[in-house]
């Protein structure tokens, strides 16, 4: 029993042993694998096997648990840093090549990554021979981490080099409408191509984030912030004609050559975003005879927004010296529970009518009527025909005024046979919303920030390109 005892207390003393001995290896002897990815442009498959590193993580940390081969075996440890880590491997008793890795973090990133090793900096020591190269690279955080490790280091260099991290968006006067269901973090990225973006709308992170988003439309007439990255992206955004859009303040010197990126509905912007997209839908089947038969009035519009520069409200006046229109909502009668089912049965056609005669200003109201069956009367100076077949809609730039398209619609009335063409001319077209262009639109944003080197641009005069002569005044009235 004596025995027993003394043989049970000298095995829990050698574990004690054993566990501060793997302990003090981890920590003294270790080795951090500083990997910088080379963009090939090589699109991938995308696997989150990866765990993601806390924002603003200057780099991504290879923490690799037992062996590193690099045609000679060297042991890697835990770097003190534990939390701008990222584990490559799943178990801690994994052994892996460069091939490996490269292979793991090709799942993650749709650039396929190409590693190589340079040579081994240390033993272990304080002082790091080639520090130089990581202030060169801006990463001065790196260098910390280096200069507090006490275990030697496997340098990972390479011509081209991509830093795979978060990159925080910063949206100022953010607006209900603007963002839509925008959420702060990264879960707005997660379907994406490249998914490490996040937005915020905390404004303290402004000088450590990679973007500032301006939403043109309620900016307040004040200077911009402070740019002290130079490679900080400002990006202007925009979905409503210039004609509400605080032009005092675009104007102002101080913005010039400030804004890089745009994001708007015209076709132009960096990022563009319209109202709609329009996609083929071969399954769509209709039976125009039982269509036909529920419509029994002609023109329906649903409108709350009663004065506007277009002078809409005044070309319906003359519209409807010749054909009926039924007016619902603030401007016309109350708007019943589901206007757009009785528009869609009951009416042959819909107003399209803009509030702004501006460039490729195309209301998102357009593409969300465009699933009904209804033709829609468009009233603007965007192209139509890029989105849209030209017989699947009437332009009132075609009349050389309203009582002609009046009288066109007349026969239109009287002829079901034409009018269904414009019908047909749609039949399997299906338009996503202005909802799902723009979140198309954040992944392109988050595309670009990743590859900064080939989408740096900047605007000499913000003002010119987005507001100066860009709407005209109506001449059809």
């Amino acid at each position: 029993m004596y025995n027993l005892k003394k043989l049970l207390c000298f095995i829990e003393v050698l574990t004690l042993i054993l566990i501060v001995a793997v302990l003090i290896h981890m920590q003294i002897v270790g080795k951090v694998v500083w990997i910088h990815v080379h963009n090939s442009g090589h699109n991938t498959a995308k696997h989150d096997d990866l765990v993601a590193p806390q924002s603003g993580t200057d780099i991504w940390f290879a923490n690799l648990p037992k062996v590193l081969k690099t045609g000679t075996e060297a042991r890697s440890g835990v770097p003190k840093d534990k939390k701008t880590s990222v584990l490559l491997g799943a178990q801690a008793r994994d052994k892996y090549t460069v091939s490996n890795i490269d292979d793991r973090l090709r799942k993650f990133s749709p650039d396929t990554p190409t590693l190589q090793l340079t040579k081994e900096v240390g033993p272990s020591n304080d002082q790091i021979d080639n520090i130089s190269d990581v202030s060169q690279n801006k990463l001065p955080s790196l260098r910390n981490l280096i200069m507090d490790h006490k275990g030697s280091i496997l340098k990972k260099q390479l011509s081209n080099m991509e830093v795979h991290r978060y990159k925080t968006i910063v949206v100022l006067n953010r607006h209900m409408w603007f963002l839509r269901g925008a959420k702060p973090g990264h879960g707005y990225f997660s379907h994406c191509e490249y998914k490490m973006c996040e937005l915020s709308f905390d404004e303290r992170k402004i000088s450590s984030s990679a973007a500032i988003m301006f939403y043109g439309v309620s900016y307040p007439s004040k200077p911009p912030p402070t740019r002290n990255n130079p490679d900080q992206v400002w990006i202007l955004a925009a979905w409503e004609s210039p004609i509400y859009m605080h032009g005092a303040s675009w104007e102002n010197e101080v913005w010039k050559n400030k804004i890089n990126w745009t994001m708007t509905y015209r076709i132009d912007s960096d990022i563009p975003t319209p109202g709609g997209k329009v996609a083929k839908d071969k399954s769509k089947i209709r039976d125009y005879d039982a269509i036909m038969k529920k419509k029994t009035k002609l023109i329906g519009w649903v409108v709350s927004h009663c004065r506007t520069q277009s002078k809409r409200e005044d070309y319906v006046k003359h519209l409807e010296k010749v054909v009926p229109v039924d007016i619902f909502g603030r401007c016309g009668m109350s708007k019943p529970t589901n206007v757009f089912g009785l528009l869609n049965t009951t009416y042959k056609f819909y107003l399209s009518f803009e509030n702004s005669l501006c460039k490729d200003y195309i209301t998102e109201k357009l593409f969300d009527r465009q699933n009904l069956d209804v033709v829609p009367i468009v009233r603007g100076i965007g192209n139509y025909t890029l989105f849209y077949p030209k017989t699947s809609f009437i332009d009132t730039r075609d009349f050389k005024s309203a009582e002609e398209l009046g009288e066109y619609l007349q026969y239109l009335d009287r002829n079901n046979t034409a009018y269904v063409q414009y019908l047909k001319a749609k039949e399997h077209l299906h338009t996503q919303s202005a909802y799902s262009v723009r979140q198309m639109g954040y992944c392109t944003m988050c595309k670009k920030l990743h590859k900064l080197d080939q989408n740096r641009h900047s605007y000499p005069d913000i003002y010119q390109w987005l507001l100066k002569d860009k709407c005209v005044k109506p001449t059809d009235i």
